[in-house]
C-alpha cells in the first residue's frame, strides 16, 4: 500500500519512492555517510522525513531510488556466495542484476520482520526517531536473508549457469584478472570451423617466403565475433579493409592490388603492424 500525501493543489498523490522510505532507515550510518551528505536533509523521524518538503524532494528523486538500489546490493554481494568482487561485472552480468534489486531483499526483510513496511512505520512509528542498525547486525541479518532470498528464487542456479557460460558482456569496461582470463580462454578454445583467423597464423614470419594463401591454418584457433569486432574498431580505415581481406583468405599479393600497393612488402608490413596492435589490445583487457 502506498504512502499518500497531500500536495499543494489539494490532491493526494502517492509518494514516489515511498515504498523504500522503511529500507533506507535499514542503511548503516557509516554507507550513508560515504555515499552522500545530501541524504543528511532526511530527518530519522520518519513523519518529518515524509512532511518536510527538502526531505520529500530527496525521497521522490532518482538519487533516492539509486541509492536504494546499489545500497543494497552493496549489502548482499559479500553473502551471495560469489568470490570476485562486484566491480569486475557488468550491469548484464546476472549476479551484478540480482543484487541490484531491492526488492527481492526488502520483502524477506518485511516478511521476517526485521523491519516494518513504509505504511506500518509511518503509523505506528511516524514521530519516533529511528536509530542506526550497526555493522554487525546488519552482518547477522544478513548471513541469513541473503541466502534464503537466492535459494527461494532460484538465483544460485541462475549464477552457477551464467558462470558457466560466459559473454563478453558479462564484464565491466575496467580491467581485471578474470575479464583476461575469460577474453584467452575465449580466443584460444573456440570452434576451429569458422571465417576468422588468428592473427598468428594470418601473419607468416617469413616475408620472401610462401605467404598467405587461401588455406591458412587454423591450428591457432579464431577470435569471437564480438572480441574480433571491438578490436577491428581501432585501426585505420586502409589497416581495417587489410585485416578483412586476410580473413577472407586473400593473399597478400591478392590484397597488395586490391589495394593498390606496388608489392606485397607493404601489406606484410601493415599486417605486422596489426599483429603488434592487437597484442597491445590483449594486455589492456
Amino acid at each position: 500500500m502506498p504512502i499518500l500525501i497531500k500536495r499543494p493543489n489539494g490532491k493526494e498523490t502517492p509518494l514516489v519512492n515511498g515504498e523504500y522510505l522503511s529500507a533506507y532507515y535499514f542503511f548503516p550510518k557509516e554507507m550513508l555517510d560515504n555515499l552522500s551528505q545530501e541524504f543528511s536533509v532526511i530527518p530519522r523521524e520518519p513523519m518529518k522525513a515524509v512532511m518536510q518538503k527538502e526531505s520529500r524532494e530527496l525521497i521522490e528523486s532518482d538519487l533516492f531510488l539509486l541509492l536504494i538500489i546499489d545500497g543494497f546490493s552493496w549489502l548482499v554481494w559479500p553473502f551471495m556466495g560469489i568470490k570476485d568482487k562486484k566491480e569486475i561485472y557488468s550491469g548484464y552480468e546476472p549476479a551484478w542484476k540480482l543484487s541490484h534489486n531491492p526488492d527481492f531483499w526488502i520483502k524477506e526483510l518485511i516478511d521476517r520482520e526485521i523491519i516494518p513496511d513504509s505504511v506500518t512505520l509511518l503509523k505506528e512509528h511516524g514521530n519516533d526517531s529511528v536509530g542506526y542498525m550497526t555493522d554487525n547486525e546488519i552482518e547477522i541479518i544478513m548471513e541469513k536473508v541473503v541466502p534464503a532470498v537466492m535459494e527461494k528464487y532460484n538465483m544460485y542456479e541462475v549464477i552457477k549457469t551464467a558462470k558457466e557460460y560466459r559473454c563478453f558482456e558479462d564484464f565491466d569496461y575496467r580491467h581485471s584478472s578474470q575479464k583476461v582470463d575469460f577474453h584467452r580462454k575465449w580466443y584460444h578454445s573456440r570452434s576451429k570451423v569458422g571465417t576468422m583467423l588468428s592473427l598468428d597464423s594470418l601473419v607468416e614470419d617469413d616475408e620472401d617466403g610462401v605467404i598467405g594463401d587461401n588455406n591458412a591454418s587454423f591450428e591457432d584457433g579464431v577470435i569471437g565475433e564480438d572480441y574480433y569486432q571491438r578490436f577491428k574498431s581501432r585501426l585505420s580505415e586502409k589497416d581495417m579493409r587489410i585485416l578483412e581481406l586476410r580473413m577472407l583468405g586473400f593473399t597478400y599479393d591478392e590484397i597488395a592490388k586490391e589495394l593498390g600497393y606496388k608489392n606485397h612488402s607493404g601489406v606484410f608490413k601493415r599486417m605486422r603492424a596489426i599483429k603488434k596492435e592487437f597484442l597491445k589490445y590483449e594486455q589492456q583487457l
